[in-house]
């Protein structure tokens, strides 16, 4: 799989570092051992060298084992879900198509952003599911909260909050669609929190013995990675569109403006990212209007590629006519999850967590259209398959 050539450069330094040190997120150059992840999340650099280590495999495959992973396993969990939730073969087989082209594009974007899809699309499904169908068994249910958790987690170590979208929906799903009593959604929603920092403090681990062993091995090197690059990504999203400000949207557009102002200063470290934070306060006192446009541009672009992609679901909606219930949590996680689009630029890639809310939005609004439309829904046969008779019982109406 496609992948940015300075990440799989730093894969492959990390998997020299595991294989040299046998710690975790340590990687090793030419100038010896450095902390694994430049200014990304370390869960990348944690995964694959595992992979490639105990598998014994190369960095392209062991890379393209573990994207390929998550897309097999968002897929599947999502596809089964929706056969639980329907009730016919038509609806189910249109959902498995809509989520198959959805799997396809998030192959297309590649990379880290894989995380967007499958942060979504490992939890939202399920919590449709416990709309229509609430286990039979309550330990079943506290299973979904501990697997969604844990999803959320490792999704946010792998991407930065590209499990938060979820995290966003699935609390707002349970506050307005599941009929909890208060103080059973307040217990769901605190062990939701919980097991979702499983992952934070199983990473905050790895730091710390990666850590330990750069201070004993390398006490003169770069502990931390890169923090990331907020006000970087700020400061080259104004340079989308045209303008008369000599900005554009590329990494140098950011990196030269701070070398102008101090040549000595670091790509990417802290004193960098303050830099571009003053010049971009600099730029909104003297252009409000500049940078207002620029995001509600954006915003435009963003707004369509919310409608392209729940499609058909369109109609659907139309058709179904869904509560205001329904419909605000996948707005305010997909508003959440378009942010990176507005600060940045609404590329597909950096916003695959909105695309894929409004895809698995689309499915289920299509979905649920064909369930109301009457000869369809009567073709809900083989009621007592196996596959149906496992419906039943895990998952009765």
């Amino acid at each position: 799989m496609q992948m940015m050539s300075t990440r799989h450069e730093e894969i492959a330094n990390t998997i020299e570092g595991f294989n040299a040190s046998n710690v975790p997120i340590v990687a090793l150059d030419q100038y010896g051992y450095h902390a694994s992840g430049m200014a990304d999340n370390f869960g990348l650099y944690y995964f694959v060298p595992q992979l490639a280590k105990y598998f014994n495999l190369s960095v392209d495959m062991a890379t393209t084992l573990f994207l390929i992973s998550l897309l097999a396993l968002g897929t599947s969990i999502a596809i089964c879900c929706f056969f639980f939730i329907f009730n016919n073969w038509i609806s189910r087989i249109a959902a498995s198509f809509g989520l198959l082209l959805l799997a396809q594009i998030s192959y297309n974007c590649s990379d880290v952003y894989i995380a967007y899809f499958f942060g979504v699309s490992t939890t939202v499904p399920l919590f449709l599911l416990l709309k229509h169908r609430l286990p039979k068994s309550k330990y079943l249910f506290l299973g979904i909260l501990a697997f969604s958790g844990i999803m959320i987690g490792y999704s946010n170590i792998i991407r930065k909050y590209s499990g938060t979208t979820a995290l966003i929906f699935l609390v707002l799903w349970m506050m307005f669609n599941l009929n909890l009593k208060k103080k059973t959604l307040v217990l769901y929603i605190g062990l939701l929190f919980v097991f979702s920092l499983i992952p934070f403090f199983h990473g905050k681990n790895l730091e710390k013995n990666r850590n330990a062993f750069l201070e004993q091995n390398q006490p003169s090197g770069h502990y931390q990675p890169r923090p990331f690059p907020t006000w970087h990504l700020f400061y080259i999203g104004l340079g989308y569109f045209e303008n008369d400000y000599g900005l554009y949207h590329k990494d140098e557009c950011a990196a030269e403006k701070v070398k102008s102002i101090n040549p000595e200063v670091a790509y990417l470290s802290e004193e960098y990212n303050q830099i571009l934070r003053g010049e971009y306060f600099l730029l909104l006192k003297s252009a409000p209007w500049f940078i207002l446009k620029t995001y509600l541009m954006k915003l435009l672009i963003l707004c369509w590629k919310f409608l392209k992609y729940t499609n058909l679901g369109l109609i659907g909606y139309f058709y179904v006519r869904p509560s205001w219930r329904e419909l605000l949590p996948f707005l305010a996680a997909a508003s959440f999850a378009a942010l990176p689009g507005i600060v940045a630029e609404p590329q597909k890639l950096y916003v695959l967590g909105m695309v894929s809310l409004s895809a698995i939005f689309g499915v289920y609004m299509i979905g649920l259209s064909l369930e109301k439309i009457p000869r369809v829904s009567e073709l809900s046969y083989g009621k007592f398959s196996p596959l149906n008779r496992l419906k039943i019982y895990f998952f009765p109406k």
